[in-house]
């Protein structure tokens, strides 16, 4: 008999559902599933040699998240010579389905939130300029984006979702806003027991943020002032399409102490009132759908 050499949980098996029997009575299952590499040694393993280990969930054995779930199926199949995935189905009965609070709606608020951002603009559009005509750096201003909170009851949660979302913005359409306006902000999980039933309520922050001279899908990139020390000029020696990037010098030759103006291309801006700004993505993306908050 061959044995099993390591195996490994797959987060993305852990399905969940709520039946209703039409009596009153319902039941709530998860599901887990398991990557198992078995030995090399020429022995044949099978199927029942994996569930056999004891290491892998089993019948009648809990759910780690929640007590009030039970194994009540474990099925292994073989995806390559070496290699088993192993599903097991963990099931809990409730005698009032339609009083769960698993059976609630999820609950949504709104309300406001401020942060800085940096302009080179007036509100009228005019570039933000000294009495004597030259460039302002560091002028910032409040950017109120819309907040949502939303709190719904599950049956089982799994923390590494935190990494998987927090921070994410959104790659398809969410809530109603295009992709790239939302990003998910916070994420926390309660684990409530009662004396027949156990679940989580997973509240999850979401901010949306208006576009301001850029695009829905860049809407929370980083939008910097580019500007800098080194100017790109033309190599003066070699010519053609070779360059060089000193340091920047005022009119008398002395090299500046404040960073210059750059255009997109990394010359110098002699123009004061034209600003070009670099917009870096800073943020993962995510199908926040897949949250499943949400109807």
């Amino acid at each position: 008999m061959g044995k099993v050499v390591s195996y490994e949980e797959v987060w993305s098996g852990g399905d969940a559902s709520i039946q209703s029997k039409g009596d009153g009575t319902g039941s709530a299952t998860v599901s887990r599933k398991f990557q198992v590499v078995v030995d090399n040694t020429g022995r044949v393993t099978t199927s029942l040699d994996v569930l056999a280990d004891n290491r892998l969930p089993s019948i009648g054995s809990l759910y780690p998240l929640s007590n009030w779930f039970r194994c009540e199926d474990v099925s292994a199949t073989r995806t390559s010579p070496l290699t088993f995935e192993v599903t097991a189905t963990y099931k809990t009965e409730t005698t009032e389905p339609e009083k769960s609070p698993l059976s609630e709606p999820a609950s949504v608020s709104f309300s406001s939130t401020s942060t800085d951002g940096a302009v080179d603009e007036d509100i009228d559009g005019n570039p933000i300029l000294t009495a004597n005509g030259e460039s302002i750096s560091g002028v910032k201003m409040p950017f109120v984006d819309l907040k949502a909170n939303v709190s719904k009851n599950v049956a089982t949660f799994n923390p590494v979702s935190i990494y998987i979302y927090g921070n994410a913005v959104n790659s398809v359409k969410f809530m109603g806003f295009p992709a790239g306006v939302v990003r998910c902000s916070s994420i926390s999980a309660k684990q409530n027991i009662n004396d027949d039933f156990s679940y989580w309520t997973v509240s999850v922050e979401f901010e949306f943020r208006r576009p301001i001279n850029t695009t829905n899908s860049k809407a929370w990139w980083s939008r910097i002032r580019h500007e800098g020390f080194k100017i790109k000029v033309a190599n003066p020696i070699s010519g053609g399409d070779e360059f060089i990037y000193p340091h920047a010098v005022d009119d008398s030759g002395k090299e500046v102490t404040k960073p210059v103006m750059l255009k997109e291309d990394g010359t110098a801006e002699t123009d004061p009132e034209v600003a070009f700004f670099q917009e870096w993505e800073v943020h993962k993306t995510e199908n926040l759908n897949s949250m499943k908050l949400l109807p």
